[in-house]
Order: C-alpha cells, then structure tokens, then sequence
C-alpha cells in the first residue's frame, strides 16, 4: 500500500500522541497524532504517513496484527520539513465480535511511518479504560 519509489531521503520523526480520550465512552472523540517529515534531498517528494493500530489483547478470536487507520499524502518541498496531523474518531478502533461492533477498553499501540513494514514504524502507547477517569 502506498509504498512507492523515490529519489528524495524523507524521514518520520517527533512521532507525538497530541490527543486522544482516556475512556470508551464517547466513540466520536478523535485520536490525533503527528509527525514531522523530513525531506533531505535536492528534489521535491510526496509521501503518504499513515497510522495503523494494534490492541494488545481483544475478546476477538480473529484479529489482523496492524489495522490502517488514517493516512495523508503529502508534498515537502527538498530539503524542507513538514508536520502533519492524523486524526480519526475512536470508534474506528471497534472490532466485530459476537455479531456486533464493540469497542474495547485496554492497551492498543499506534504505529506511524510510510509503510506497514516494522522498520519503518514508530509506535506509540494508547490506553481506553471502561469509564472516565
């Protein structure tokens, strides 16, 4: 997905957690990360940062490892910086058990980079408890 060839070094760095609600209850609350890219090279670049997730531990019996969650394409001019914010609501972690969607409280890790090579990630600890704390 999105893993294309460039003639350009871009790097993904200052992965931060900018927000995200400290319990399920309200699924429309939005989970935001950031990163800043880098482009080190003489040419402009185009790069797609994306962000998957990964629950640690799920009542599923099925679950995939890493999950897409959001993604952005974006354009740095060479030998610039830019930063970019990822956000998607926390209902977009929910996961289909017992014939319906459930969203589980627990410990998830986002992972952020330009591919869903492990290489290529940076991760980040979430933790959704049951109830506001």
């Amino acid at each position: 997905f999105v893993h294309g060839l460039t003639y350009s070094t871009l790097l993904i760095h200052d992965v931060q957690l900018v927000s995200a609600p400290k319990a399920i209850t309200d699924p429309d609350a939005e989970i935001c990360v950031s990163a800043t890219v880098s482009n080190n090279s003489d040419m402009t670049a185009k790069l797609a940062v994306q962000c998957y997730s990964e629950q640690l531990c799920s009542q599923s019996s099925y679950q995939p490892k890493k999950t897409l969650q959001m993604f952005e394409k974006i354009q740095i001019a060479a030998n610039s910086a830019s930063r970019v914010q990822l956000r998607f609501p926390v209902k977009q972690l929910a996961r289909f058990i017992d014939d319906q969607w459930q969203l589980e409280a627990g410990d998830y890790v986002l992972h952020i980079g330009s591919s869903s090579d492990p290489q290529a990630l940076t991760s980040l600890a979430l933790h959704l408890a049951n109830e506001t704390i």
